[in-house]
């Protein structure tokens, strides 16, 4: 019997098979690149018939949404403002939001090695996984700006913000994954790089909160 055509036969159960084809995608993805993810390759991947992937979703790319959504690819919004209070002082929140995405990211080496991947090809499926991070970027700015102390500062760019200091990590995260050691003599191979990280960027953020007094007085009227 081909193997390739028949996949080996499993009880089906519509969530489980569901669950594998979703998995599924992100090991091909890891292991192989956006240039080896087709329908087959999964179905294989996941030991079930390719006619499900298309029963399921509808084919490739709505598999391809639903992994952005459900894969654990990419941390929801819950997760990057866990420890952010209603009280958050905008340098508060923001701390909070960028080492939560720092914890995120690289507990998902899975991200990582699509991450890499995406540097190189664009492509309709990752077009579709960077619709995931986009929507996921708004929920978040507006969680922020649904924060009293965000409402009161006015001309902070949370947008501009997040750009800026979610690319950089995103970049040396990439960068360390593949077997970077150091970078700009910062040793992003150690643990003891990425608190000189943290420290750096933690005083950026405070830098950059105190150009607008609305969002600092809170801290300075805490501090009197």
């Amino acid at each position: 019997m081909d193997t390739e055509s028949h996949p080996p036969h499993r009880p089906r159960d519509k969530a489980a098979t569901r669950k594998r084809l979703i998995d599924a995608v992100g090991r091909v993805l890891a292991q192989k690149g956006f240039s080896a993810l087709g329908i087959n390759h999964v179905a294989r991947e996941a030991g079930v018939d390719k006619v499900l992937i298309y029963r399921y979703f509808g084919g490739l790319a709505e598999l391809m949404d639903v992994y952005g959504r459900e894969g654990d690819f990419w941390p929801n919004v819950d997760e990057l403002t866990q420890g952010v209070e209603s009280e958050s002082t905008p340098a508060e929140a923001a701390g909070r939001v960028v080492a939560n995405y720092l914890s995120a990211i690289r507990n998902r080496p899975v991200t990582l090695e699509i991450l890499a991947w995406e540097v190189t090809v664009r492509n309709e499926l990752t077009i579709r996984l960077e619709k995931t991070r986009e929507q996921t970027s708004r929920e978040l700015t507006h969680r922020l700006a649904s924060l009293e102390a965000f409402s009161d500062a006015r001309g902070v760019d949370i947008e501009a913000f997040g750009a800026l200091f979610s690319s950089a990590f995103t970049y040396l995260l990439v960068r360390s994954f593949r077997g970077t050691t150091v970078y700009n003599g910062i040793e992003i191979g150690k643990p003891l790089g990425w608190e000189r990280l943290e420290r750096a960027i933690n005083r950026l953020i405070v830098g950059y909160f105190s150009a607008f007094p609305n969002a600092s007085a809170r801290e300075k009227g805490e501090e009197s």
